[in-house]
């Protein structure tokens, strides 16, 4: 999924300069972690969580791994590394509910509560949707929507529009 201008203007309001974010499951690409990376400038730390370990053999990843405000860490859900706590912000480029894989569309309660726990009160659960995910959506199965207010029913929408859906942690349950 190519990252939009139209993203990246409106993850910049939930996304500032001295940040604490994490992007869970990039694999290979590192637009979205460089991305954030800039944002955030060298004040802040953008954790890129993946289960698979892409990070020596790719390019991409090895000139990542040389920026200072960027942490490439070897993980699955339903954990995450320690390091991956209080933040600002959490993105996930897919849909949360497929993992851990295998993909079968099944939520997993463990996957929402290490996501309610990596985030701070006020922190925000960024969600890029590719065409796929916006034609649900936006067309009479907003799965996104129904399955966040069931697992995490403390969480706000605050914007839902075009390729990207945000909600805000509002309290700490």
């Amino acid at each position: 999924m190519a990252v939009s201008n139209h993203l990246w203007e409106n993850v910049r309001k939930y996304v500032r300069i001295g940040n604490r974010v994490s992007e869970l499951y990039h694999g290979e690409r590192d637009d979205i972690l460089r991305g954030l990376a800039e944002i955030v400038s060298e004040n802040g730390i953008v954790y890129g969580v993946d289960q698979l370990n892409p990070f020596a053999q790719n390019k991409n990843m090895q000139e990542l791994q040389s920026l200072s405000n960027i942490r490439l860490l070897k993980a699955t859900l339903p954990s995450l590394p320690a390091e991956v706590s209080d933040l600002d912000g959490v993105l996930i480029r897919e849909f949360i509910w497929t993992y851990p894989l295998p993909c079968n569309g099944s939520e997993n309660p463990q996957t929402y509560q290490a996501i309610n726990a990596a985030l701070h009160v006020g922190g925000h659960l960024i969600l890029p949707l590719n065409p796929v995910e916006q034609t649900a959506e936006r067309g009479g199965h907003p799965m996104y929507q129904h399955t966040i207010r069931r697992q995490l029913p403390h969480f706000q929408k605050v914007y839902d529009r075009e390729d990207l859906m945000v909600y805000q942690k509002t309290n700490s349950s």
